[in-house]
């Protein structure tokens, strides 16, 4: 009787066994995050969306599905730029959804490329001589910045922006619809320009009616200061826990190495506007 019992309970534990390798073999994972994750979301192009405080775009679907499979759930919240930043930096965010890669978001983050991309010059003005260097911005006076605040692309861009506002010759806006409308103005009798992804400003003004025409008139010069750089998302090293930080950094190496987000961005913006200012990354980054 007791060999039987024995017998019983061996054939049981295999029965388990055999259960839980089928389970694995066929991709379902046991794996799930702890809670749900708060991701700040801004108007960033196609890729993130913001209407009416209703959150879409491109990575925002992109992150929900691929997150599901792994039993993660994303809050989006939608919030400025400015506020994103901040909140990642108190611990109230777990992703930085869409970013460079800075010195001092790597203290505050675990950092997953997904593209690479490069913020430009941006201005209406067809006149003034070509401008490829920061230096030759400095010295150009006919040209007043409009930056959106919160955006960040390196310590040259800081660098630039300290100087600039000694020389009286930048203003901060929430987005880039607000610096879009200000560059059909001119102030003083300067050029508005402004410093950002292309994507993002043509994403911002393309079905505008009272920006759109600019669409076909803009001029876009990179800057050698601001070269290419790794584009992707934060993860908190400190409201994540780390089982949670491990799920998502093996979904995010998948999105980044099978492309799927760069596909995406090319079926949703003019070959103009990603030349010289987005591209994939590198496979087995």
């Amino acid at each position: 009787m007791r060999l039987s019992l024995t017998l019983f309970r061996i054939k049981r534990k295999l029965q388990l066994l055999s259960v839980f390798v089928l389970l694995n073999t066929a991709g379902i994972s046991f794996a799930s995050c702890e809670r749900t994750l708060q991701a700040p979301a801004w108007n960033a192009g196609q890729s993130i969306i913001v209407r009416n405080s209703k959150v879409s775009g491109i990575l925002p679907k992109l992150f929900s599905e691929e997150v599901k499979k792994v039993g993660c759930e994303i809050n989006f919240v939608s919030v400025p730029p400015s506020r994103a930043a901040e909140m990642f930096k108190n611990g109230t965010a777990d992703l930085l959804m869409l970013t460079f890669k800075t010195p001092l978001r790597e203290e505050l983050g675990e950092f997953i490329p997904l593209i690479q991309g490069r913020a430009q010059l941006i201005s209406l003005d067809q006149k003034h001589s070509k401008i490829s260097t920061i230096q030759q911005l400095l010295t150009t006076p006919e040209i007043h910045l409009m930056l959106v605040r919160g955006y960040d692309f390196g310590a040259d861009y800081q660098q630039l922006v300290v100087q600039l506002q000694k020389q009286g010759r930048i203003t901060f806006q929430p987005d880039a619809l607000s610096v879009a409308r200000m560059m059909k103005r001119v102030i003083d009798g300067r050029t508005i320009a402004t410093i950002m992804a292309p994507t993002v400003f043509y994403a911002a003004i393309f079905d505008d009616d009272r920006v759109g025409d600019m669409v076909d008139k803009l001029r876009l010069e990179p800057l050698n200061e601001l070269p290419w750089a790794e584009t992707g998302t934060y993860l908190s090293k400190f409201s994540m826990q780390e089982n949670d930080r491990q799920l998502l950094r093996s979904v995010l190496n998948d999105i980044a190495q099978s492309n799927a987000y760069w596909k995406e961005i090319q079926s949703n913006y003019p070959a103009r506007f990603l030349k010289e200012s987005m591209r994939p990354i590198e496979k087995n980054h």
